[in-house]
């Protein structure tokens, strides 16, 4: 790439444990950009395989890689948090050791980043099964700054590992070691970027993989990180409503569902639409609009799959109302034909 001094040093941040089946693959990907300046800081978090062995075997190969060792397993956070202190980049992206970034992920990334003047973004992603084999992508539901904030009172608006930052915001913004923060460091990062006013966006591009891993946090913490995502959430909730809903409609609003009644079902939904009203204050969007719809046909579908007769009736009604009302949109259409 023409003219280093152009061009800031971007750290990438790659905590790896056990990685051995993928982690060259990634690096690969992440060495191979059409940003060349960049630091690949790779933290073996204590691996007891070949992982060490591979990311020797590469830094021959590119001076660029980093290599930490953690002699014992810190887990995520620390290891991240560690990470962003060892950092010599101005600027932060994220990698998972099992994923892969398309070739000009970086260079896209940091454009985007700075002809808008933001302080973190992001973009859409596809997904990896265990062989590589690619299984669809991503549904982008916000894009903007503020179509970012109304989506995380709800759902997580910013895909982790595809992100680019400035590094002087991770330096304010370190991931939290809470408890309640465990298995949803992201999701609790963004909440409170967000109330922080830092400025973030999504590039609807496709330009990183995500691998579906049998042994990933989402498969094996399941029901820790759906309890810690519903607890950061009505924090976040309370912060814009000015007080904090009852847990069992939040998680409806969420869509962490496990039993709800048909009573609380609908007090759910009239959550979502305090929370929208809130927002807006006046100033309703399509877009916005659009962005709630989905996420209701979300919950819906989830009811039909999970709840007892009576709220799966209540939902098929209710989703019946919700398409035929809205069909006209091609946002509507669109998402319906990526969910089926």
């Amino acid at each position: 790439m023409e003219g280093k001094d152009k061009y800031p040093l971007i750290t990438v941040l790659m905590p790896c444990f056990n990685a051995e089946k993928y982690v060259e693959q990634a690096v690969d990907s992440i060495l191979n950009q059409t940003y060349s300046n960049l630091e690949v800081l790779c933290i073996d978090d204590g691996s007891q395989d070949e992982t060490l062995v591979i990311l020797e075997r590469l830094k021959k190969k590119d001076a660029r890689l980093r290599i930490i060792r953690n002699e014992q397993n810190l887990k995520l956070i620390t290891t991240l948090n560690k990470g962003l202190k060892l950092a010599k980049g101005d600027y932060i992206a994220r990698m998972d050791a099992d994923d892969i970034s398309y070739p000009h992920r970086i260079k896209l990334l940091y454009g985007f980043l700075i002809n808008n003047n933001l302080d973190l973004a992001s973009c859409n992603v596809d997904f990896l099964n265990m062989n590589g084999k690619r299984l669809g992508e991503n549904y982008l539901k916000c894009h903007s700054q503020e179509e970012i904030e109304l989506s995380s009172y709800f759902f997580t608006p910013i895909a982790h590992a595809a992100i680019l930052v400035r590094k002087d915001v991770m330096m304010n913004h370190f991931y939290s070691t809470n408890e309640e923060a465990l298995h949803v460091e992201d999701y609790e990062l963004w909440t409170r970027m967000i109330r922080n006013g830092i400025k973030m966006s999504n590039l609807s591009d496709v330009l990183y993989s995500v691998r579906i891993n049998d042994e990933s946090v989402s498969s094996k913490f399941e029901h820790l990180q759906r309890s810690n995502f519903v607890k950061c959430g009505l924090e976040h909730q309370g912060s814009i409503l000015g007080y904090e809903p009852e847990i069992k409609h939040a998680r409806i609003a969420m869509n962490r569902i496990n039993n709800a009644s048909l009573s609380d079902m609908k007090k759910g939904f009239e959550l979502i639409d305090e929370v929208y009203k809130k927002f807006c204050n006046g100033k309703e969007s399509s877009q916005l609009r659009l962005i709630i719809i989905l996420h209701k046909i979300d919950i819906l579908i989830n009811t039909i799959k999970l709840l007892n007769l009576v709220s799966k009736t209540w939902a098929v009604f209710k989703i019946s109302g919700i398409i035929i009302s809205n069909f006209g949109k091609s946002g509507v259409r669109s998402y319906l034909r990526h969910k089926l």
